[in-house]
């Protein structure tokens, strides 16, 4: 009979999230493996992350050469306009004290840089075939005939069924029945090379966000995702076509001109939100997309997924904890905890943003228009705001720890 492999934690999913935990816990002194279903190949691909400040410095602080290397660009400002009225908060890094707001950063060359660092860790093209728990221990047959034997499995992926299953742990999901197109766009904006935009319509939330110099002279790439309604997209073939027909409204109502960059491609997929009602159970344990989704209007998907590691780095501190089985389901319930409140307050708060721009109600319209207006007045609002998407909340961090 084939031995197994021991480990002390198998993750699932060698995206960014899965490849930087892996990483990390391999250099706090825990054996690793991560399992990938793709192989390593990373396409040339036009998505981008944004990275808020908390995140920014966890990478800095584990190899600053990942973050000078990939390519970036900084957003000073966020102009949030309602497409049907004359209401809009400017949102200014000056304002809150801080030197930037977040950045933006290839999706693919974060991707490329984690993987090389994580790279001896990583099974490519593997899957789970089966799954048993037994002395405390997980034993895992990958679809490749490798037995691995681990005391915690990891889960960064969404829609692992099989670890779902198995674990036991539900996901409550909400469609938002809209479908993201992402690609790159070049600005006439005077201001596109420090200012993010993000405009609410009845055909779909449009954000452009700063990402490198053109080649033509006063213009500037931005990244672009434009969330539409389905019953609105389904008329199209494609999303070109759709872009082609409201984009020069969107162009009116931002007074400047907006080209989408034929070469870069668009890419598109559902948007939904879920959220675990628990994180971990039988030895498993979700977080990043495996544990919630949320909608892109914030940017603000992958920075949940950096403070859950940090949270759990943070648990896992003393592997003498880590040894004991009892003393591990402790540690692990207390990050449940301590995550579960905080991603649930950022989930609902973008749910209710989404309710609240997606009503056709006159009275709505009117209202929402009349709350940009007096947001956009109140620094310390706007700067709450801020903070709240700057990284995890510091007051609930002492609070659990």
């Amino acid at each position: 009979m084939k031995e197994f492999n021991n480990t002390d934690i198998l993750i699932f999913g060698g995206g960014i999230l899965g490849c930087y935990l892996g990483a990390k816990l391999q250099e706090s002194g825990y054996k690793t493996l991560i399992v990938e279903k793709n192989s390593g190949e990373i396409h040339e691909s036009p998505r981008t992350v944004t990275l808020n400040n908390f995140s920014k410095n966890l990478l800095i602080d584990f190899d600053s050469t990942i973050f000078n290397l990939v390519e970036k660009h900084s957003v000073q400002q966020m102009k949030v306009f309602d497409f049907e009225g004359t209401g809009k908060i400017l949102f200014d890094c000056i304002d809150a004290n801080l030197k930037q707001l977040n950045y933006v950063i290839s999706h693919a060359d974060l991707l490329s840089s984690l993987r090389k660092k994580a790279h001896d860790l990583i099974l490519f093209e593997n899957s789970i075939q089966k799954l048993n728990e037994k002395n405390d221990a997980i034993e895992v047959q990958l679809s490749s005939d490798e037995l691995i034997r681990a005391k915690l499995i990891i889960s960064c992926e969404s829609n692992n069924l099989k670890l779902l299953k198995f674990s036991g742990l539900n996901l409550r999901k909400r469609e938002y029945e809209q479908t993201a197109l992402v690609g790159l766009v070049e600005s006439s904006c005077p201001q596109a090379d420090q200012t993010a935009h993000q405009i609410f319509s009845d055909f779909g939330i449009l954000a452009l966000m700063p990402f490198r110099k053109s080649q033509n002279r006063n213009k500037f790439i931005c990244s672009m995702v434009w969330s539409i309604p389905n019953n609105l997209i389904k008329d199209f073939a494609t999303g070109e076509e759709f872009v082609d027909k409201f984009l020069p409204a969107m162009e009116e109502k931002l007074s400047f001109d907006i080209k989408l960059l034929s070469k870069s491609g668009l890419q598109s997929y559902s948007l939904y939100a879920h959220h675990a009602q628990n994180y971990f159970d039988h030895s498993t344990l979700l977080i990043g997309d495996a544990a919630h989704a949320i909608h892109p209007l914030a940017g603000q998907g992958i920075n949940l997924g950096f403070a859950d590691i940090d949270s759990l780095l943070y648990q896992l501190i003393n592997k003498d904890d880590f040894i004991d089985a009892s003393k591990l389901k402790i540690l692990m319930k207390n990050f449940s905890r301590e995550r579960h409140l905080q991603n649930e307050i950022m989930l609902q708060s973008m749910n209710a943003f989404v309710s609240i721009f997606e009503s056709k109600n006159l009275y709505t319209k009117f209202l929402r228009n009349f709350g940009l207006k007096q947001v956009n007045k109140k620094k310390f609002l706007k700067n709450f705001f801020v903070e709240q998407a700057s990284g995890p909340n510091k007051f609930l961090n002492k609070l659990f720890r």
